[in-house]
């Protein structure tokens, strides 16, 4: 993405699980879809999108028994970028 602003999480929870968490939350929004997938050995990454643009990307690594999550968020999400980043970590 382009231009987008960067959000950093830590998650106790496996790569996988917060990959699906995330996803979970990003597919609730209405007429939004996500993506999960792998991202090398130990990460996964979901995509979101909405409308054939790419809203966020969100990097998830292994560190020790937590994830380390990074979400880009593009510009074209309105609003408050930090709480939709927040709405997508959130529960997980």
């Amino acid at each position: 993405m382009d231009s987008a602003d960067r959000f950093a999480f830590q998650l106790a929870r496996t790569p996988y699980s917060a990959a699906m968490c995330i996803g979970k939350n990003a597919k609730a929004r209405p007429g939004t879809a996500a993506e999960e997938r792998t991202l090398g050995e130990s990460g996964m990454e979901v995509v979101v999108r909405s409308s054939g643009s790419t809203l966020a990307v969100a990097q998830v690594q292994r560190a020790g028994t937590f994830s380390d999550v990074s979400v880009l968020v593009g510009q074209s999400v309105s609003g408050d970028r930090s709480a939709y980043a927040r709405s997508l970590v959130a529960g997980c």
